[in-house]
């Protein structure tokens, strides 16, 4: 089993590699849309404020309306929930410290 020291940078590698490859498919370098469909490009970006082997910080922006931006703010935070579980972490709490679709300049989410 490996210590909370190597699960924090295995947790941090693999939030970074999902974040740059969700960016990359947002910006049009990859497909996520049906055949035949159109996608509009936005302005998504997930950046890691700050991580440790016991507390994450990000900053999440999916460039939607405000209604769309908290569905996806709310799936990003159970994705990563899940993420930490199937890492080893028994228990996960997650704050939303801001939210842009309640006239907050970001949405800034907080896991520990």
């Amino acid at each position: 089993m490996p210590t909370r020291n190597v699960m924090g940078t295995l947790f941090a590698d693999s939030v970074r590699m999902l974040a740059e490859r969700e960016l990359t498919c947002l910006r049009g370098g990859a497909s996520r849309t049906t055949p035949g469909t159109r996608s509009r490009p936005t302005s998504a970006s997930i950046e890691v404020r700050g991580i440790s082997d016991t507390d994450l910080q990000l900053r999440i922006s999916h460039g939607l309306s405000q209604p769309a931006e908290a569905g996806a703010a709310y799936q990003t935070v159970g994705f990563l929930t899940r993420l930490l579980q199937h890492c080893g972490a028994a228990e996960v709490e997650h704050a939303l410290t801001s939210a842009s679709w309640d006239s907050d300049p970001h949405t800034t989410l907080q896991m520990t």
